[in-house]
């Protein structure tokens, strides 16, 4: 695939969640749009998905960019506007032909033009963060309120945590994907780069289990003791009821 045609599928994948809220969640959108489209390969596949995840994490300020042009919200809109902001915006994605995207319209020229210039936006925008939030932060943070909204919009590291009764196997493995001891929970590995696992043997063997290394810290905290039982009141995908069992 080209890069135009790359952008297209990001498109074509923010289309649906731009109309509105009954939509598939991000993951499972994602996850069905290659299901059906088995041709694409995995370094489209790649670039699809960390674009397509980006532009969801920009999603205050692009759509924001969107409405103070007087633009309708949708994928094509978002992600003209992403190219724009990222001075990324080239004549030569509009010439791939119909896998590619669309030539911009005079409309559009207009749109992007004016955003070129740069975007006057409050600070809930910057900060991509909810409007009705963002005076809670501001509360809670006071000046700091720009750098805590600037930590939280970097990419998240990878936590994992290994199953402790198996720890000697898989040690040295991890160290050579560059995971290293996180500060605090005593079963938590972290990696800077997005290292693929998911189907590592050491995933698919129970080895280790992707968490957080703070839903790690709550799990230990509970202190839970043979024969108790415990109630997890915001329980996801079970994650912190395998680490209560296996400490």
């Amino acid at each position: 695939m080209g890069p135009s045609a790359r952008l297209r599928a990001v498109q074509d994948l923010l289309e649906p969640l731009s109309a509105g809220p009954d939509f598939l969640p991000a993951d499972q959108a994602l996850s069905n749009y290659f299901r059906n489209r088995r041709f694409i390969g995995s370094k489209d596949r790649r670039f699809i998905r960390d674009t397509f995840y980006i532009v969801l994490h920009c999603w205050q300020a692009l759509a924001f960019a969107v409405a103070e042009a007087g633009a309708k919200i949708d994928g094509r809109s978002l992600v003209l506007v992403f190219l724009t902001l990222n001075k990324a915006l080239d004549e030569e994605l509009f010439a791939e032909g119909k896998y590619g995207l669309a030539p911009l319209t005079p409309e559009e020229e207009k749109l992007l033009k004016g955003l070129a210039a740069g975007l006057d936006a409050p600070g809930w925008v910057s900060g991509n963060c909810p409007e009705w939030l963002f005076e809670k932060f501001e509360n809670r943070f006071g000046k700091k309120t720009d750098a805590e909204l600037s930590a939280l919009n970097e990419r998240a590291p990878v936590d994992i945590r290994i199953n402790p009764l198996k720890a000697k196997e898989i040690l040295e493995a991890l160290k050579e994907l560059g995971f290293e001891p996180t500060k605090f929970s005593e079963f938590g590995f972290r990696a800077g780069e997005q290292t693929p696992l998911a189907q590592h043997p050491m995933f698919l063997k129970g080895m280790i289990e992707f968490q957080d290394e703070g839903s790690q810290l709550a799990a230990h905290l509970v202190g839970a003791k043979p024969g108790e039982q415990i109630l997890d009141l915001c329980a996801g995908a079970g994650g912190k009821t395998l680490a209560i069992g296996a400490v």
